[in-house]
C-alpha cells in the first residue's frame, strides 16, 4: 500500500513537473507563487516585527501617508498594462508589448514630474516633514512604470517561475534593505529606502529575467487594442485607491501621526492574508478565469469552486486572528502598540470581506469588462466618503475600520448583481459556496467564546 502511494506521488510530480494541460501549469504555478509569496511575506513579517520596536509611531504614521500619497499619483492615471497584456490574446506580439512599454514609461514620466513638483503643496496640507519622504518615494512611479512588459507575459501562459523572482524577489531585497537601515538610521527614511528599493529590483529583475528592448515597431490594431483596455480601466485605480487609503488620508487630518501610526501598524497586520491573496492566489485567477471568459458555464463554475477554496482557507484564519488580536498584536508589535488591537480585529473583518470581492472583481477584469468595476467603485466610494468622518469622529480607529467593512460587503454584493447579470452567475450559489469556511469559522468562535 505504501508502495502504491509513493508510485501515485511520483507520477503526480511527475505531471505537475512536466505537464503541458491547464491544470499542471496553475499547479507549478502556484507551487512557485507559494514559495515567492509565502517567503516575502515573512520577511514582511519579520520586518514589521523589528521595525516597531526601531522606530516611532510617529515614523509608520507619516510613512502610512507618503505610501498613501504615492499609490494616489500611482492610480490617477492608472491604464492597466499588465492586465492588457495578460487579457488580450495578442498580448505577447512585439508589436503589441512595444506600444505597452512606451504608454507605461509615458505615463510615469509625467507623473514623477507632477508629484515632485507638488510635494510641497501636500507638506501644506499634513506637515512639512513629509516633503523630503514624499519625493524620494515618488522614484517607485519610474520604476515601476519602467518594468520589462516581457515579466507580464510570463503569468499569461501560467509560467510563474521568473515572475515570482521579480515580483517576490524584488520585494524581498526591499525588505532587507528596510531592516538593515533600520539598524543603521532608525527613522523613517528606513522605511522610505526599503520602499524605494522594492520597487527598484523589482525593475532591475525583470529585464534581467524577461529581458526586453523597445523598438518603434508598432501594429494599428495593438495600439487600438491596448488603448480601448486603458480607456476601460482608466480611472479604476484612482477609485480603488480611494476605498483602500481613504482611511489613512483622512485619519491623517483628524488625528495626531502618533495614533495614526497605531492605526497603520493594525493595518499592517491585518493586510497580511490580503498579501498572500495578491501575490499567491490572485495572480493564479485571473488569467485562469481569462482563459475560460467565452465558456460562461465553465467561468461559473470555476468561480464558485474557487470561492469554496477561498473560504475554507481565510475563513478560519481570520476568526483566529479576530478571537486572538489583543495578544497577537503584542507579540508581534509589543507593548507599545496594545492599544491597535480594536482596530486590527475589526480591519481583520474588512479585509476578509475585501478579498472576496477582490476575487468577485477578478472575472469583471477577465472578461473585459472593467467598466462594470468603474460602476461599482463609483457606487463604493460614495458610501465610503459618507461614512468615514462620523465614523471616525464617533468610533475613531475602529469607525475608521468598520467603514472598510461595510464598504467592502457593498462591493460583494454589486459584483454579484452584474455577474448574475453577464455570466449568469446564481446570487444565492455564493453563499452557498462560502458556506463550509463560514461554518468553520463560526465553530472556531464558538468554542473560543465557550472556552472564554
Amino acid at each position: 500500500m505504501t508502495h502504491d502511494l509513493s508510485k501515485k506521488l511520483a507520477e503526480l510530480i511527475a505531471k505537475i513537473k512536466g505537464g503541458q494541460t491547464p491544470k499542471a501549469k496553475t499547479a507549478r504555478g502556484a507551487i512557485w507563487l507559494m514559495i515567492g509569496g509565502g517567503s516575502e511575506q515573512s520577511l514582511r513579517l519579520i520586518r514589521t516585527m523589528i521595525l516597531t520596536r526601531l522606530l516611532s509611531r510617529e515614523d509608520f504614521g507619516v510613512m502610512s501617508l507618503v505610501m498613501a500619497v504615492n499609490m494616489w499619483f500611482e492610480s490617477f492615471t492608472e491604464v492597466g498594462i499588465r492586465l492588457a497584456v495578460i487579457q488580450n490574446p495578442e498580448g505577447k506580439q512585439k508589436t503589441f508589448l512595444n506600444g505597452a512599454w512606451f504608454l507605461s514609461v509615458g505615463r510615469s514620466l509625467v507623473l514623477f514630474t507632477l508629484a515632485f513638483l507638488s510635494a510641497p503643496y501636500i507638506g501644506q496640507f499634513y506637515g512639512e516633514e513629509i516633503v523630503a519622504p514624499l519625493r524620494v518615494a515618488f522614484l517607485t512611479i519610474l520604476f515601476s512604470g519602467a518594468q520589462s512588459p516581457n515579466a507580464y507575459t510570463q503569468t499569461k501562459d501560467l509560467k510563474y517561475g521568473r515572475w515570482s523572482i521579480v515580483y517576490n524577489g524584488g520585494a524581498s531585497i526591499g525588505i532587507l534593505v528596510a531592516i538593515v537601515m533600520g539598524f543603521i538610521r532608525p527613522d523613517i527614511w528606513a522605511l522610505v529606502i526599503g520602499f524605494t528599493a522594492e520597487s527598484a529590483s523589482r525593475c532591475i529583475l525583470s529585464y534581467i529575467l524577461c529581458p526586453f528592448l523597445p523598438t518603434f515597431e508598432f501594429d494599428r490594431k495593438h495600439l487600438s487594442d491596448l488603448f480601448k483596455y486603458a480607456r476601460g480601466v482608466f480611472g479604476l485605480g484612482f477609485l480603488a485607491f480611494l476605498y483602500k487609503r481613504l482611511d489613512i488620508l483622512v485619519l491623517g487630518r483628524l488625528v495626531d501621526k502618533s495614533t495614526l501610526g497605531l492605526y497603520q501598524v493594525s493595518l499592517i497586520w491585518a493586510q497580511t492574508p490580503f498579501m498572500l491573496y495578491t501575490t499567491v492566489i490572485g495572480p493564479l485567477l485571473f488569467p485562469s478565469f481569462s482563459a475560460m471568459q467565452d465558456n460562461h458555464p465553465r467561468l461559473r463554475s470555476a468561480i464558485l469552486k474557487s470561492s469554496k477554496y477561498l473560504s475554507l482557507l481565510y475563513m478560519p484564519m481570520l476568526t483566529l486572528m479576530i478571537c486572538f488580536a489583543e495578544p497577537l498584536v503584542i507579540f508581534l508589535a509589543g507593548e507599545d502598540y496594545a492599544d491597535a488591537a480594536a482596530p486590527f480585529a475589526f480591519l481583520c473583518a474588512a479585509i476578509g470581506l475585501q478579498i472576496f470581492g477582490q476575487s468577485l472583481g477578478e472575472v469583471c477584469f477577465a472578461t473585459g469588462k472593467p467598466e462594470l468595476i468603474r460602476k461599482i467603485a463609483v457606487f463604493r466610494l460614495v458610501i465610503a466618503v459618507l461614512l468615514i468622518v462620523p465614523m471616525i469622529e464617533k468610533y475613531g480607529l475602529v469607525g475608521a475600520a468598520n467603514t472598510r467593512a461595510i464598504v467592502s460587503g457593498v462591493w460583494i454584493l454589486l459584483t454579484l448583481y452584474f455577474l448574475k447579470k453577464y455570466v449568469g452567475l446564481s446570487f444565492l450559489s455564493y453563499p452557498k459556496a462560502i458556506a463550509p469556511g463560514l461554518a468553520v469559522g463560526a465553530a472556531i468562535a464558538a468554542l473560543y467564546l465557550a472556552l472564554g
